[in-house]
């Protein structure tokens, strides 16, 4: 819009103006248009890359805490008046310590980055991938029931199973709870079921799926 106005503003010039004196003024009219628009992408791009510190774990990738609540609360919302469905997956590294004590914390470190990289190409572009705190990490499925959850979560425990995180000779495996969101759920009893629906899994011997009765 800004170019047009100075187009419009230049031929008017012409009735008054000789054509080399608007013409010098067109060059440096338009450099500062360039610059301007430059100048703009470049803080536009700015704002964007603080957007995303602001809301993603800078180890793995993964959305935050902050993120999390402000997710949850509208999938809480969104079933409550309109009965849209939605799942969570939590999800536990089997025996995280032992690699840290057996490896390193910077091992730690890219297995952690490596496990996050490996749920983020495995689930669909509208889940959300959260690291809900230490080695534990929490996936949001908008828009699905509680069969498919699991399934999905079997699929993901498979296939973390076969991957080779850290070397070839070391297996990696994980647990994980799974619970559908009720009619009588809240964001806070949401995750307190699923946080015990993990836990029933580690007690179970680990590397496996526990998904709500």
């Amino acid at each position: 819009m800004s170019t047009l106005y100075a187009c419009i503003s230049l031929v008017s010039a012409l009735q008054v103006e000789s054509v080399e004196l608007v013409l010098r003024f067109s060059v440096a009219t338009f450099d500062c248009i360039i610059f301007a628009a430059i100048f703009a992408h470049i803080i536009n791009k700015q704002r964007q890359a603080l957007v995303h510190l602001a809301n993603t774990d800078e180890l793995t990738g993964a959305l935050n805490r902050k993120q999390l609540k402000t997710k949850l609360e509208l999938s809480v919302y969104e079933y409550q008046q309109q009965q849209i469905p939605a799942s969570l997956l939590l999800i536990d590294i089997d025996f995280f310590k032992m690699v840290n004590d057996n490896f390193g914390h910077i091992m730690g470190d890219q297995l952690l980055n490596k496990f996050s990289q490996h749920i983020q190409k495995k689930i669909r572009k509208d889940d959300l991938l959260f690291r809900f705190g230490g080695e534990e990490f929490l996936i949001l499925l908008p828009n699905t029931q509680f069969e498919s959850a699991a399934i999905v979560a079997e699929d993901l425990r498979r296939s973390i199973e076969e991957q080779h995180f850290l070397d070839q000779h070391t297996q990696v495996t994980c647990s994980i709870g799974v619970a559908d969101l009720r009619q009588a759920d809240t964001l806070d009893t949401w995750l307190k079921t699923c946080d015990n629906l993990l836990y029933t899994a580690k007690n179970a011997g680990r590397n496996c799926v526990v998904a709500r009765a």
